[in-house]
């Protein structure tokens, strides 16, 4: 994975810093951090990468190297900034690799790892997941109602006999033009009232998001209004809700799903579209 990432950058080298923006380059092997320095200069002078011109950056023997033989023979990606999500698992991978390697390194030597890291798990054996009925009567018997959250749109909040539950996932679909967007961003605009809410905008830029809600005066809480153009890849999207929600976010609003990129690699075109 590293090296198709790497001879991507060497044969579209203009979205390199796009693609680190939020990915450390000390993720990368010491010997691919060079070549990423390299790149990353070249772009900066305006020139075009060359076998000849990198030979010289990096020395004769580095060239030679089978580091960067294994790169020059990788397939590479023209869109690679759609694989940053699967960078990203495959660090994951690795780093789950170097633990282990670490975790039977410390049990040869008889020392214990980590006694946070291993407290997660020390304590588990066989678990029943569910519940019979009666279990779970007896489980929701002193739990507070559902929290709802007022749309502050008349008809939806007495259909729903007080607006949308927490926990709910719903899905406005309509015709291209019919006020999907603005209907959302209705309910986002009286929940964040009183609650953080979060926007997901695919669609359009920040700007004219900002632009659009000034236009309409819809009043806005700074501190309660947050807007994310970025996290458009599934695994990103996932992390930035958990940590969003953690923060004391309650509404989200994806503008829109169609935007939403999938993790690619090993992926059928079905899997992907699903």
């Amino acid at each position: 994975m590293e090296n198709l990432i790497m001879k991507s950058f060497l044969d579209y080298p203009q979205h390199i810093e796009d693609f680190l923006e939020d990915i450390s380059i000390k993720s990368f092997t010491p010997f691919n951090q060079k070549i990423i320095k390299v790149l990353v200069g070249m772009n900066h002078r305006s020139q075009t990468p060359r076998l000849e011109t990198i030979k010289l950056r990096i020395g004769e023997k580095e060239f030679e190297s089978e580091e960067f033989k294994r790169i020059l023979v990788a397939d590479s990606y023209p869109d690679y900034l759609n694989l940053k999500s699967d960078f990203k698992t495959y660090l994951c991978f690795q780093m789950q690799e170097h633990l282990a390697n670490k975790l039977k390194e410390a049990t040869r030597k008889s020392e214990v790892f980590d006694y946070e890291f291993l407290n997660k798990y020390i304590n588990l054996g066989i678990v029943r997941n569910g519940k019979y009925f009666w279990e779970w009567e007896e489980y929701f018997k002193n739990k507070p109602s559902i929290e709802k959250i007022e749309t502050g749109i008349n008809f939806l909040d007495t259909i729903t006999e007080g607006g949308i539950e927490l926990g709910q996932i719903v899905l406005i679909s309509g015709d291209p033009e019919a006020g999907k967007t603005l209907l959302g961003v209705q309910f986002l605009i009286h929940a964040q009232q009183q609650q953080k809410v979060t926007y997901f905008g695919f669609e359009f830029s920040v700007r004219k998001h900002i632009e659009t809600l000034k236009d309409k005066n819809f009043k806005i809480k700074g501190e309660n209004y947050f807007i994310d153009d970025q996290s458009c890849e599934l695994n990103d999207l996932i992390s930035q809700i958990r940590s969003l929600s953690k923060e004391g976010h309650k509404v989200f609003l994806i503008d829109s799903q169609m935007k939403i990129q999938a993790p690619v690699i090993g992926r059928t075109i079905e899997e992907i579209e699903t």
